[in-house]
């Protein structure tokens, strides 16, 4: 009855121009993903898909060709949502190939079925609704956040399809343990609504709370309920509830739910529709297109959502291994193609718009990947500590200095950062060029802390731009060192700039902070590239 009465009664079509951008879509290949996957298409866009079973794949793209023409941008590639391991492969690979991720649309699913387990020996809900599609996110992010920082680009998007079932979930889930997670005694329906759940906590909780957020980043994580649709998981009623039952729910769902191209329509409204930007409805729940949801008190629980995301990195790490997660908060940016890459390291006050900025400079001038790491685990000193002219400020600035920030701690985490990824450095400290450094020529910028016998160990080229607030003394005990090891250097003070400058504290709204932001960026960018040119490239 819903899907005669939707083209009246239901809820309306919308979607914008996509040309240029690209979509990849989980469950793309059948049901709602592939109503998705046609209308992104059909709109401009590249599509990837991904399902587990090829002759769907290749049925979906035959189809959408007929409407869309040979043209059409259109990719399918086979991933199972219940194996982690199988997870991480393919979408490492995805970035290999791809240098821009636009709109991503979690859209695989397990309907109400019975408690089963997956590869992993997960509950097959909880891994294919929400944990395996949740290490997707997580792995294609540091794409999703390069997107964003393109000019002229819409902030991409992150979708994921949930369910006004969210309700059913059972009163007493706490995100605990996998224990709690594998319990063959919690009724059908209330695994499905459990995952459900997981997925809105997820979202606004996790995503928007935990990432987004804090890296001030310009992307929109949503979730939505698409209605009862007409597609094969209603079949799956019947495998939930054996008997007259099953055949029953299935019966009724088929009747009164939506086809699957209106089931969509809240996918394509949150992946397109210019409303959620000028109304900031970032890590919002729609019930409907343009209409945010009315969750329940348990979506509504920031401290089972801080659960949820604990849980999940716990179990991903103890399924994959220690290193599986990708580093939220690190930034990566340059071509994906580029044989030169950079490691650079910021300042105290965390992951600023300026350290993200001077790093595409350094990514643009070289053609090198630069790659951010966070080393801070997502704090950061207060902004507000520095200069640290009370007694109060100077606890709380050294405290996280000797501790957080500790640079003792850090020194073998950059090695094996820089010898696992195989690239090259733009630094913080010159410790890291000693003897066995894994890098060609490295760099300091306003140091905070500078011990000339640190610049004793140099064995590569090293630059130090230093501000009015360094040492002069050490500044000087640096330069004569550098002069006279016969390896290359320089050693450079900006006489009007304050310490930070080409960092968290730099002031790129006045002109000559700009103008010496720029210049100092510049200057890296000359010197390192005179000792790359001299290097084999990796």
């Amino acid at each position: 009855m819903q899907s005669v009465l939707q083209p009246i009664l239901g809820p309306k079509k919308e979607i914008h121009d996509l040309t240029g951008r690209v979509a990849l879509i989980t469950g793309g290949a059948l049901g709602i993903g592939y109503e998705i996957a046609r209308a992104f298409v059909l709109n401009g866009a590249k599509v990837y898909m991904t399902n587990r079973k090829e002759e769907q794949g290749q049925a979906a793209i035959e189809q959408i060709k007929k409407e869309a023409g040979e043209n059409a941008q259109i990719e399918w590639f086979p991933c199972d949502m219940g194996n982690l391991n199988e997870i991480k492969q393919v979408f490492e690979d995805f970035k290999k190939k791809e240098d821009r991720l636009d709109l991503l649309i979690l859209s695989a699913g397990i309907n109400v079925n019975q408690y089963g387990e997956t590869h992993d020996n997960i509950d097959r809900h909880f891994e294919v609704n929400w944990l395996g599609q949740f290490y997707v996110v997580n792995l294609v992010y540091p794409l999703l956040r390069k997107t964003s920082k393109l000019p002229n680009t819409p902030a991409p998007r992150i979708v994921f399809e949930t369910s006004e079932q969210h309700r059913m979930a059972p009163k007493n889930v706490h995100f605990a343990t996998l224990e709690e997670i594998n319990n063959p005694e919690v009724g059908n329906l209330e695994l499905y609504g459990r995952t459900k759940l997981a997925i809105i906590l997820g979202v606004k909780y996790g995503l928007l709370d935990r990432v987004i957020k804090p890296n001030n980043d310009n992307i929109y994580a949503l979730s939505v309920h698409p209605g009862a649709v007409n597609t094969a998981m209603q079949q799956q009623w019947k495998d939930a509830y054996p008997g007259l039952l099953g055949k029953l729910l299935t019966t009724v769902m088929l009747a009164a739910g939506r086809t699957p191209e209106h089931g969509s329509f809240s996918a394509l409204y949150a992946a397109t529709s210019p409303e959620v930007e000028e109304k900031g409805w970032n890590g919002y729940y729609f019930s409907d297109p343009a209409q945010p949801g009315k969750e329940t008190a348990q979506a509504s629980d920031p401290t089972l959502g801080a659960a949820l995301w604990d849980l999940s990195h716990r179990i991903i790490k103890e399924k994959v291994g220690d290193d599986a997660i990708v580093d939220w908060n690190a930034n990566i940016t340059g071509p994906p193609t580029a044989t030169t890459g950079i490691i650079d390291i910021y300042d105290i006050f965390g992951l600023s718009n300026q350290t993200i900025q001077g790093a595409d400079l350094l990514a643009a001038r070289l053609n090198a990947l630069v790659l951010v790491p966070d080393f801070f685990h997502g704090e950061r000193a207060d902004l507000a500590w520095f200069p640290p002219d009370t007694e109060e400020k100077k606890a709380a600035l050294f405290g996280f200095i000797n501790t957080k920030a500790a640079v003792k701690d850090k020194v073998e985490v950059l090695r094996r950062v820089a010898e696992e990824a195989r690239v090259r450095f733009e630094g913080v400290t010159a410790q890291v060029s000693g003897p066995n450094s894994p890098f060609v020529v490295t760099g300091q910028v306003h140091p905070g802390f500078m011990d000339v016998e640190e610049a004793k160990k140099l064995t590569v080229p090293h630059i130090v731009l230093a501000s009015k607030d360094e040492p002069v003394e050490a500044v000087k005990g640096y330069a004569e060192v550098i002069a006279g090891n016969g390896i290359g250097g320089v050693v450079e003070t900006y006489p009007t700039m304050w310490h930070g400058w080409m960092g968290a504290r730099a002031q790129l709204e006045t002109p000559e902070g700009l103008a010496e932001y720029q210049r100092g960026y510049n200057q890296l960018a000359d010197f390192f590239e005179k000792y790359l040119k001299s290097e084999a490239k990796i």
